[in-house]
């Protein structure tokens, strides 16, 4: 529904609309093996945080984009913030767990994740509906600023150089 309007809203082809996702899953795809190696070089937090950030600046990017080209765009970074976040998320709940534990709180962690992407179509839809298409990427700022607090918080960490 939202790509729809974006689509008629930004005046963008078929084959354009369609780069609006494909941008976002192709650089994510491509990317998600570095996030997992910059884990190891540099540090969980500072990935998951760049990608994070990234991601949110995307997202802000996007909802201000006035042609479909900014849209596309913004659609990469944020696939390459995700690509870093993913990673790194898996990675920290690696370490915060005892190997027990970790059955369960990756379970915790991908029934999160289904929920979010479950409501996401109902959630667009309303905001496309009752506010803009605009809003469906504004919508994670607040949500980005949460997350990178609760990385910054995590307390101290670093990479592991043995894994790298």
């Amino acid at each position: 529904m939202a790509l729809a309007t974006i689509q008629q809203e930004l005046g963008l082809s078929q084959t354009a609309a369609h780069w609006v996702v494909n941008a976002y899953l192709l650089a994510m795809t491509c990317l998600v093996a570095l996030g997992g190696k910059l884990c190891d070089r540099i540090s969980r937090r500072a990935t998951a945080s760049t990608g994070v950030g990234l991601f949110a600046t995307a997202s802000l990017i996007a909802g201000l984009a006035g042609d479909g080209g900014w849209v596309i765009g913004a659609r990469a970074i944020q696939g390459t913030g995700a690509a870093l976040m993913f990673p790194a998320a898996w990675a920290m709940v690696t370490r915060a767990f005892a190997a027990e534990e970790r059955g369960h709180a990756f379970g915790i962690m991908v029934t999160i994740s289904a929920v979010f992407m479950a409501l996401g179509p109902f959630a667009g839809g309303l905001l496309v509906d009752h506010a803009s298409w605009r809003w469906i990427f504004w919508i994670n700022l607040p949500f980005c600023a949460a997350i990178i607090a609760m990385v910054l918080l995590a307390g101290p960490e670093s990479a592991d150089a043995d894994d790298a």
